[in-house]
């Protein structure tokens, strides 16, 4: 369990823990036009490779496959850690990445494989709170190797931890009954069945939670960058300043499942979360250069609250589709989930970075160095009227895009009102009664 855990807090961390580091990191790369490149090489990889990896895991046994993507991980964070340009950087990140597609999905494979399911909701949980904890320590981790030792051992800190990983893993995880036999034809199978999107309930619950993916990663990937940059804070103290975010998924989420528990009812949750989540975008994007910096906490705890309140219930509604095959149904909800991340930091970094240098290369002299180089420490040496010109071009550059994911969350909120539910019971889904799958086929919501 601690090689489980200690792989799941290499992948989970390091998706949050360059959000803090990514304005210092491209200003000494000289590279803020590719700055989006860094977390999206990093999301579309994982996401990829998720699958294929579930696949091959199946087909050809876990326990060495899952060294592999540790050794794909390591591989690429000592990439990164040598890093000397920004195309060096972006391919460390895809090649983690890899390996984190792997080390997500047969972690918890692993799980089912040597814990009794009676005992397992225990072990799930200890994974769960790996992802609340990294959200929390990346973002304030990378922070402080900024302001201390340097960017690049955010990159170094994964060594010594993929190492004691990967001893752990080949001295003490069992080889994993094989579920079918593995022939080299089938590795080339869909993992994600195409009868999947033949159900109603399944396509609106993913769709919902690509939406939230985008808007999650899209826009408070990037709320630390405008604190450095706008507000002229640290980047360790931008890293507290995204815990609020975290104490609102953490509090609606308890709220929900107990609400859940009680009533065994849950389709609306999701509709409220994505209408509180466009409140909170719509918030972000009448920001002004001069807003005190704990309004953006503010809005980030609303913002994280219906996160939590709404978006972790589409996971049940995906598995409520098909009860016989929750396993398939959870992977392919969580894989196009991990494309909605993707897309959501290449298309609201895209529109950031594109819009950020049209405006640095307008309103900044030429006797400036380099706008591609800039830092916030060196930002923070400019004259007051410099400073004032490069916070005015970060604001005006990524607050419209909080205003247009708005509407996203507002179209994500009309369509989750179709979703039809039947109330949750004590059960489990392999014992539940098949009312619920005669009716989801009476609403040609396909087969389950």
């Amino acid at each position: 369990m601690a090689a489980l855990v200690a792989a799941v807090l290499l992948a989970s961390l390091d998706g949050m823990i360059f959000n803090t580091a990514l304005p210092t990191i491209v200003g000494q790369l000289h590279g803020i036009a590719r700055m989006s490149w860094v977390p999206t090489a990093y999301l579309l990889t994982t996401a990829i490779t998720m699958p294929v990896y579930g696949k091959l895991g199946d087909l050809a046994g876990r326990r060495w496959l899952f060294v592999a993507a540790l050794a794909l991980f390591l591989s690429g964070s000592v990439i990164g850690g040598v890093a000397g340009s920004m195309p060096v950087l972006i391919t460390a990140r895809a090649v983690q990445g890899l390996g984190s597609g792997g080390l997500m999905v047969l972690s918890q494979a692993i799980i089912a494989d040597v814990v009794p399911s009676r005992e397992r909701g225990r072990y799930m949980a200890v994974v769960g709170s790996v992802f609340i904890f990294s959200s929390v320590a990346g973002p304030l981790l990378g922070g402080w190797f900024t302001t201390t030792v340097g960017w690049r051992w955010a990159f170094w800190v994964n060594v010594p931890v993929a190492v004691l990983a990967i001893t752990a893993a080949i001295a003490l995880l069992p080889a994993s009954r094989l579920t079918a036999r593995p022939r080299v034809a089938e590795i080339g199978l869909a993992p994600i069945p195409l009868r999947l999107l033949a159900s109603r309930k399944f396509v609106l619950a993913t769709v919902g939670g690509l939406c939230g993916a985008v808007a999650m990663f899209g826009a408070a990937g990037y709320l630390p960058t405008y604190l450095q940059m706008v507000d002229g804070l640290t980047p360790s103290i931008a890293g507290l300043f995204m815990v609020p975010m975290v104490a609102g998924i953490g509090t609606t989420s308890f709220a929900s499942g107990h609400l859940m528990s009680r009533t065994g009812r849950y389709a609306w949750m999701p509709v409220a979360g994505a209408v509180v989540v466009a409140a909170a975008l719509g918030l972000l994007s009448l920001l002004s250069v001069s807003t005190p910096p704990w309004v953006v906490g503010a809005d980030a705890y609303l913002f994280g609250a219906g996160m939590g309140f709404g978006m972790q219930t589409l996971v049940i509604v995906a598995q409520n589709a098909f009860p016989a095959e929750v396993g398939t149904a959870t992977a392919s909800f969580a894989f196009f989930r991990e494309i909605g991340a993707a897309l959501g930091a290449a298309a609201v970094g895209g529109l950031f970075t594109a819009r950020l240098t049209a405006l640095l290369a307008a309103r900044l002299p030429v006797r400036l160095a380099d706008a591609h180089a800039l830092t916030p420490a060196s930002v923070a040496a400019f004259p007051a009227d410099l400073r004032e010109r490069v916070a005015a071009a970060y604001h005006d550059a990524l607050i419209p895009v909080f205003g247009g994911l708005a509407p996203m969350m507002l179209g994500a909120a009309l369509l989750l009102l179709f979703v039809r539910e039947h109330p949750a019971g004590a059960a489990p889904l392999a014992e539940a009664t098949p009312a619920p799958i005669a009716e989801e086929l009476a609403l040609g919501g396909g087969e389950p």
